[in-house]
């Protein structure tokens, strides 16, 4: 009898210690404080992806304050923020968010062997050496990428169902900018199927587009029946923005890029992913990193791209926007 007593008075203290250390390691899990280190590009433009971002992040159970703590920084270039990603290597943060591209680059440059993670959003891959590939992107790196030669093959094909007569597609783009010659590669065969040429515009600097446009304003013919703008930096930039809207306007052109404005100006068609998408697909992204999966097995996703369109804009062109593309799109001005 006393040894049975002894048995299960063993018994007893062993089940003891095993709750004992099934709690003790709960309760350190559940007061884990996550600290992620976010370098983000483009200013009051991404407000609405970070928001996103951290509802969804909420919504899976990561609280700010709580187990979670988002050290932001918002860089006022694109380039250039080695020294921030530097900073968050030596704090150790358990994983490095990065949006738009640049700023992807810099972390995963900086962070590079370090064993500190990389997730991206609102990035471009092709051409830039980020990822290995789509489904396995190496390098403690993953994310959500950027549809870009989806988006250059769709504001192609909406432009042309709505301005089919347009034969001449101007494409101004920033010159050796590594997206370009894969945004031009997919868009090629369907320019041929459509009877489309593609009149690549090359720069290096706003000054150099506006002496462009000046001569082309000056000749007879000026040379383009429509314009186009790539998912690459000049399609961002201010002056250059200002300067093709501007001749768009000021010569009757049609315009496919990104978004659309209001009123009657600017592009007629536009064809980019919400922000709010791509920040709530980066969410779980984050999450399978830090329960543990290695970043670089984990495929990349990629944001759909969204159908906008200025009808107002097409009216005072006088063309005429199929009753399809009006259902397809989210937002459309009139």
């Amino acid at each position: 009898m006393s040894k049975l007593k002894l048995l299960i008075g063993l018994l007893v203290i062993v089940l003891v210690a095993i709750g004992i250390y099934f709690l003790s390691v709960q309760k350190a899990e559940e007061e884990k404080m996550y600290r992620i280190g976010v370098l983000w590009t483009g200013g009051d433009f991404f407000n609405d992806l970070f928001a996103a971002f951290k509802e969804e992040m909420t919504g899976l159970g990561y609280i700010e304050g709580q187990n979670i703590a988002y050290d932001v920084y918002e860089a006022p270039e694109p380039v250039g923020n080695e020294e921030i990603v530097q900073g968050y290597v030596d704090d150790e943060v358990n994983l490095i968010f990065s949006f738009a591209t640049e700023a992807t680059i810099d972390a995963k440059k900086v962070a590079a062997g370090t064993g500190i993670p990389v997730v991206f959003t609102c990035t471009f891959i092709e051409g830039t050496h980020l990822v290995d590939s789509v489904s396995s992107p190496g390098d403690d790196i993953t994310g959500v990428r950027y549809p870009t030669t989806e988006s250059a093959v769709g504001r192609l094909e909406y432009l042309h169902d709505i301005a089919p007569q347009a034969e001449r597609v101007w494409v101004p783009c920033l010159k050796d900018y590594p997206t370009v010659a894969a945004q031009f590669e997919a868009m090629e065969p369907v320019a041929s199927s459509s009877g489309i040429t593609l009149i690549p515009g090359l720069f290096t600097s706003p000054a150099e587009v506006e002496a462009y446009l000046d001569e082309c304003a000056a000749s007879a013919d000026i040379g383009m029946d429509a314009i186009i703008m790539l998912a690459e930096p000049f399609s961002i930039t201010p002056e250059v923005i200002e300067l093709v809207f501007g001749f768009a306007d000021e010569h009757n052109l049609p315009l496919s890029s990104a978004m659309v404005l209001e009123g009657a100006y600017g592009p007629i068609v536009g064809f980019h992913p919400t922000n709010s998408k791509m920040g709530s697909l980066a969410a779980p992204q984050v999450d399978k990193v830090l329960k543990g999966i290695p970043a670089g097995r984990i495929p990349v996703v990629t944001a759909d791209n969204d159908l906008r369109i200025n009808y107002k804009t097409a009216q005072k062109l006088g063309l005429e926007v199929p009753e399809g593309l009006l259902d397809r799109a989210i937002e459309i001005i009139y």
